[in-house]
């Protein structure tokens, strides 16, 4: 059962919204890729908290491991990897985080999502 439920102006810088959240660990965060903030993401990691956004195409990052895909997956998803995202002054903060890449074929937009807590 969802805590809390927001909706923002388009207009508004909403990434601000991320530093006003504050939940227990082990809970679930989503939201739009208009609210980056890499620096909200690794507090999100270092509380416990999950989240899964769109990676906006301009991120900054290296990929790591790769994991396979479950036959049992949606056919959908064409990538599971992990990935370091560079951010702050001149790309020395990193983010350590997941991203799924998928095609929706309803759609036909190709999307990468990124969930947080990559098990060291």
């Amino acid at each position: 059962m969802p805590c809390l439920v927001r909706y923002t102006e388009a207009v508004r810088h909403d990434h601000v919204l991320l530093s006003e959240v504050h939940l227990e660990a082990g809970s679930y965060i989503t939201f739009d890729k208009g609210y980056v903030d890499y620096a909200q993401y690794e507090r999100f990691t270092k509380e416990g908290v999950f989240y899964v956004t769109r990676l906006k195409d301009n991120a900054q990052y290296d990929v790591g491991e790769k994991f396979d895909i479950p036959d049992q997956a949606d056919s959908g998803v064409l990538k599971d990897e992990e990935i370091t995202l560079y951010y702050g002054k001149n790309g020395k903060e990193k983010h350590r985080s997941r991203r799924i890449a998928y095609w929706d074929a309803d759609y036909t937009a190709y999307s990468a999502l990124i969930h947080l807590n990559v098990p060291d």
